[in-house]
């Protein structure tokens, strides 16, 4: 599946929406975090297959958002806010958004 297959409306489209908004400042990376993985969580139960590259760049932000601290709950080792933000805008690259 490519981005250009995604459904409106599905819970990959929702994931993929998430994604720009975090790059793009109109979502704040603690928000992003919940609402990317109730997407997540919907794209398996809605059984939402996605393979090649799509599926390399939500594999690889599902990784970003387990590494990654919130502010209040920030430890050693987890990603800051502004290193989520690098790594999400690493993954859409590989779609050539």
């Amino acid at each position: 599946m490519t981005v250009h297959e995604v459904a409106p409306g599905s819970a990959v489209s929702d994931q993929l929406a998430l994604m720009t908004a975090v790059v793009a400042g109109e979502i704040a990376p603690p928000a992003f975090g919940t609402q990317w993985m109730n997407a997540s969580r919907r794209q398996q139960r809605q059984g939402e297959r996605v393979g090649g590259a799509l599926g390399t760049a939500l594999n690889d932000v599902f990784f970003v958002i387990e590494d990654y601290g919130p502010p209040d709950l920030w430890e050693p080792g987890d990603l800051n806010d502004g290193e989520l933000v690098v790594k999400v805008r690493e993954a859409l690259a590989l779609l050539d958004l």
